[in-house]
């Protein structure tokens, strides 16, 4: 058998074939089967190498972010906390 290092075309053996997929439906309608960008979900093709929050270039100013919306909520239940306590007397 052929080592697959040294051939790429080879099929792989069982252990290479194994992991994670992209995933993303492709223009037939299948599941694309390219291996994801490393520390992203989809491959190159479908997105992986976008970027997101801060670098992106359309980054404003973070309001809409899921930290910040958590942190505004929890600020606001605190401070309803506090109304319904002061109504309270």
């Amino acid at each position: 058998m052929l080592n697959n290092e040294h051939y790429p075309m080879q099929k792989k053996t069982g252990s290479e074939n194994t992991g994670i997929i992209c995933g993303a439906k492709t223009r037939t309608g299948a599941a694309c089967k390219n291996k994801p960008v490393v520390g992203k979900k989809r491959c190159r093709m479908h997105g992986g190498t976008s970027r997101s929050g801060k670098d992106h270039w359309n980054y404003k100013h973070g309001y809409w972010t899921k930290e910040e919306k958590k942190q505004r909520s929890g600020m606001m239940r605190l401070l309803r906390a506090y109304m319904n306590d002061m109504l309270a007397f």
